[in-house]
């Protein structure tokens, strides 16, 4: 228990006590002047005073107690675990936040090798597997086979993982790996058991992405989270140089600070395995479920980012179920207005002209080529190649530093085509069931989005006796949102509507 005021008047007033007895003995066993033993006495007041300030600071800085109680007390036993548990705790969370687990043989099996590159603005793979490309992808073929086993036999996941052959393979070869040998020497790693996706799979994610990758991620530290962002640009001033203590101040720049407030949606991919589940049937196809897996993440979050839509009412009328990933929350299409945005311009006329009315409209959001995207459908990637300003890739040289998934540059803005942007929309832009014969083209501000991602992504298992089959389910919690904020007059997203696919 944390010391009490009441402990530290205990305290001082001991140390009084000593003070009184030392002073008496001065008094009545040495022969000393009166201004003498006056001496002593402020002397000893001075120390007392030094130790209650010494005492007020022990309490200031935590209150634990542990200065005054002795090692093998219980009371200070009992406190320093507390203690040491809570700043465990709290730098396992810095820890998680950055993708580093306190584990450095877990750190090498699962932190990711990607890293968001804000110019030219993707992810890039920044580091190296060290070899561990074949011991990660025995991880996720481990986790999935022996969480599907567990749920059909009603066991514990780790009595089951333990027998499985592929399992004891895989930890014999772990201790082969020099990099993992190394970390074994201060690490104890007989108990080591698959838990969740390895690096390998978030990084192949993140590696498939396209429009999605256009944006930085920020782990957030809980689901709902609230982050403090800049709505404008602040100002500087110029200042003359100071002559005395009345100098004029820098005037203050209103930071046009705003709260961007995530609240994590979670994505889902699930896969059924039949009752016929043994290891000799289930290895051979694990490595085409373990990329089925990835590939509908990676197709989630581009849906998601380019057609969502968090309203009761989705924008496209086909969208209506709960459970669309297009209802995970608002994306680039619905950020732009529509065919009514400030930077909604009519494009039926494809045209380099008209394009660049787009940039326009979106007046400084437009304005640096560097921070921009063209978003297109691969009708409008298409039918652009006709226009003579189209530089494609081969064009403007295979070493050039390239985004995931761009294929041309007009005006030097990379042009990114995803399978996502539709090709059934009607002439406004959004899908009405009754004309499907129109496209759209977006230009997006790259910075002025921002993708939240809680964690990464988790294998759970169920057993359905109806069906006899064990499904297994991988899910990952992030959110999408709008950083900059735009005016009625300058748009994030610029639209071209009306063009026919």
């Amino acid at each position: 228990m944390a010391t009490t005021q009441e402990d530290l008047n205990k305290i001082t007033d001991g140390i009084k006590q000593e003070v009184k007895s030392v002073m008496d003995a001065i008094k009545g066993g040495q022969d000393k002047t009166e201004s003498e033993i006056k001496g002593i006495e402020e002397k000893f007041s001075k120390e007392l005073a030094d130790i209650q300030r010494k005492v007020n600071d022990f309490q200031h800085v935590g209150g634990t107690g542990l200065i005054f109680g002795k090692d093998d007390d219980p009371d200070t036993i009992k406190r320093k675990a507390e203690f040491q548990k809570t700043a465990n705790s709290e730098y396992t969370k810095i820890c998680n936040l950055y993708g580093h687990d306190p584990n450095p043989v877990k750190r090498l099996l699962y932190k990711p090798r990607t890293k968001f590159m804000p110019r030219p603005g993707h992810y890039k793979l920044v580091g190296s597997y060290d070899g561990l490309e074949e011991l990660m992808e025995m991880n996720d073929q481990i986790l999935l086979y022996n969480m599907a086993k567990a749920i059909k036999t009603n066991r514990p996941y780790e009595t089951v993982v333990r027998e499985d052959p592929l399992y004891k393979y895989w930890h014999n070869e772990l201790k082969y790996h020099p990099l993992l040998y190394k970390a074994m020497d201060t690490t104890d790693f007989s108990d080591l058991i698959p838990t969740q996706m390895s690096a390998a799979m978030i990084d192949d994610v993140r590696l498939m992405l396209k429009v999605a990758a256009l944006f930085r991620t920020i782990n957030l530290p809980r689901s709902n989270y609230e982050a403090p962002v800049r709505g404008g640009r602040m100002r500087a001033y110029l200042i003359a140089e100071p002559t005395d203590d009345d100098a004029t101040k820098i005037p203050g720049s209103d930071p046009n600070a705003t709260k961007m407030s995530f609240n994590a949606v979670t994505f889902g991919v699930r896969v059924l395995f039949s009752d016929d589940l043994d290891i000799d049937s289930i290895v051979p196809i694990l490595p085409f479920v373990t990329e089925e897996v990835r590939q509908a993440l990676a197709d989630a979050k581009e849906d998601s980012v380019i057609n969502g839509d968090d309203a009761t009412t989705h924008q496209d009328s086909d969208v209506t179920s709960s459970l669309d990933i297009r209802k995970a929350y608002d994306g680039l299409r619905l950020h732009s207005g529509g065919s009514s945005g400030a930077a909604a311009v009519d494009i039926s006329t494809y045209s380099i002209d008209n394009l660049r009315l787009i940039r326009k409209a979106m007046g400084r959001f437009g304005v640096n080529p560097n921070d921009l995207a063209w978003v297109m459908s691969i009708s409008a990637y298409i039918q652009a190649l006709s226009m003579d300003q189209v530089e494609t890739l081969d064009k403007y040289g295979a070493n050039a530093t390239i985004l995931t998934g761009e294929l041309a540059r007009i005006d030097n803005i990379p042009v990114v085509v995803s399978e996502f942007v539709r090709q059934d929309l009607n002439t406004s832009g959004v899908y009405d069931g009754t004309t499907t014969t129109d496209t759209v083209v977006l230009l997006v501000n790259r910075p002025a989005f921002v993708l939240g991602s809680l964690r990464a992504q988790r294998t759970e298992v169920e057993r359905i006796i109806a069906t006899q089959q064990t499904q297994v389910v991988t899910t990952e919690k992030g959110d999408f949102k709008q950083a900059l904020t735009p005016s009625a007059s300058e748009e994030t997203v610029g639209i071209g509507y009306s063009l026919t696919a």
